[in-house]
């Protein structure tokens, strides 16, 4: 079956009725004729977004484009709207954009400790124990960074929700950009088009005065988002996962501990009462890299605009990238071998596509400057041994972690208690994964509510559902209810 909708242009186009993908707006069809559209599909509205004011937004995006919108060889693709589609009663019904890369995933996935729903070829490409591994996250860093540079040019635009779920890439290194429709438009520093959408671990402390829905929101709020995705990219934890005693011993989800300025290894990190040890491999980055973070997150908690821009963090990671590669650490294998699925693959395959210049993929985006990529060599796996000191006391570690843990529970269940007006099953159960997020809803869509450290115990409720290829249960933590990836539970 098929859908027929008609261009603001009157061309009549036909969709497959199957979605390639499906979010909380809509979703997104292929396009099956005419032919000229075939690097192209159609994000369709559910009926109750199809406003008046969503026209007029995606009018302006399709009259004010970006230069260059990439494809074909280039390392990016910017999913922007390229025209109005109408339903029957010439009613907005979405729009055309460009497809993303062929065989591309959401970036989330390659963000969480173990990549255990990626297949053989990203699990060798992108292993963080291997020197190849984080090399290949750093490209995926500069590719990422060259998109949002090209649209914080126009000066216009600010993403205000940029998050791994809002990016697709590809095992080759390649990225997409979606979900372009819900960003700020500005002109003159007056909001022309606000943002729909903002969601809390991605949000900076000046989320907590200021409301994106109405608020002129500057590029900085994208550069703290930015820095938060390239840690979760390279380590495969939110920076502020942790938990904390003292006076912030009440920061127990992500957003509160954004708000108090709670970075793991910025100014406050004496606070820090349980910090899950993937946090460890910050230090076994390049001092360039981790003082962008710290920069992004200490610095810029109380001044937005030291945040590295995305054409800062470009122009380093692809400085970083053209040392050998036999001078990378991969991150710590004992770490590893806690998170690591039992399917992974022990293979090891060499990386393609290494970004151009950092100026030159800056400057192509632009319609500036093209040309080829600026080194061809090999690039060979380089695994760091583990430390066996490391192990010793990571034995030990993990036998208080759950002690402490369970304690820290316990302390929240007697600060306050919120009965649930479901009947529930007292089933307990413990996290088996380093950072578990308890989330809103059941999805990776929905806000994270806390981070759960291995080990921590739950009670699980007796409601379930499947979304996005996962059975999710209710839980509760001390006083919080939400909902996790089943697997992740034990």
């Amino acid at each position: 079956m098929s859908i027929t909708f008609t261009t603001a242009n009157k061309q009549k186009i036909l969709l497959h009725n199957l979605p390639l993908a499906s979010g909380g707006e809509g979703s997104v069809h292929k396009i099956i004729s005419p032919p000229w559209y075939n690097n192209d599909c159609v994000k369709v509205y559910f009926r109750k977004n199809r406003t008046r004011e969503r026209e007029r937004k995606i009018d302006f995006m399709v009259k004010n484009p970006l230069p260059d919108l990439g494809g074909g060889k280039d390392a990016r693709i910017i999913c922007w709207p390229k025209e109005l589609v109408y339903d029957g009663n010439n009613q907005l019904a979405g729009f055309v954009m460009p497809l993303a890369f062929s065989g591309s995933r959401l970036m989330y996935e390659l963000c969480t400790p173990t990549m255990k729903n990626l297949g053989p070829v990203w699990s060798s490409k992108y292993d963080r124990t291997s020197g190849q591994g984080v090399e290949s996250r750093l490209k995926l860093c500069v590719n990422i960074a060259a998109a949002v540079n090209l649209i914080h040019l126009a000066h216009k635009y600010v993403l205000v929700d940029l998050k791994p779920q809002n990016l697709l890439v590809s095992s080759d290194g390649k990225v997409s950009v979606i979900d372009l429709d819900s960003i700020q438009i500005s002109n003159n520093n007056k909001v022309v088009f606000a943002a729909q959408f903002a969601t809390p671990e991605y949000v900076p402390v000046e989320g907590n005065r200021v409301n994106p829905s109405k608020d002129l929101i500057s590029e900085s709020w994208d550069n703290f988002s930015l820095a938060v995705m390239f840690y979760q990219l390279l380590f495969g934890l939110h920076p502020y996962a942790a938990s904390f005693q003292g006076q912030y011993k009440d920061s127990t989800t992500v957003a509160d501990s954004i708000k108090n300025g709670l970075f793991v290894f910025g100014s406050k990190r004496n606070y820090v009462h349980i910090r899950p040890e993937l946090h460890d491999n910050f230090n076994r980055i390049p001092t360039s890299l981790q003082n962008l973070f710290i920069r992004a997150f200490d610095a810029g908690h109380t001044n937005p605009n030291l945040r590295p821009k995305a054409d800062e963090w470009g122009r380093i990671a692809f400085e970083e990238i053209q040392k050998p590669v036999s001078q990378w650490k991969g991150m710590d294998a004992t770490i590893a071998a806690r998170v690591r699925p039992k399917s992974s693959a022990t293979a090891r395959q060499t990386t393609s596509g290494r970004p151009q210049s950092y100026k030159q993929a800056a400057a192509s985006a632009a319609r500036q400057a093209t040309g080829p990529t600026t080194s061809q060599r090999a690039v060979q796996s380089v695994s760091s041994p583990p430390f066996s000191l490391r192990t010793a006391v990571s034995l030990v570690i993990a036998g208080l972690l759950l002690v402490l843990v369970v304690s820290f529970c316990a302390q929240l269940s007697n600060r306050t208690s919120t009965k649930s007006s479901q009947p529930i099953t007292l089933r307990t159960a413990q996290v088996n994964t380093t950072n578990l997020n308890l989330r809103s809803g059941p999805g990776i869509r929905y806000s994270v509510l806390m981070i759960l450290p291995q080990g921590t115990q739950v009670i699980r409720l007796n409601e379930t559902q499947y979304a996005d290829k996962a059975t999710w249960v209710k839980v509760r933590v001390g006083s919080q209810e939400g909902w996790v990836n089943q697997e992740h539970l034990r």
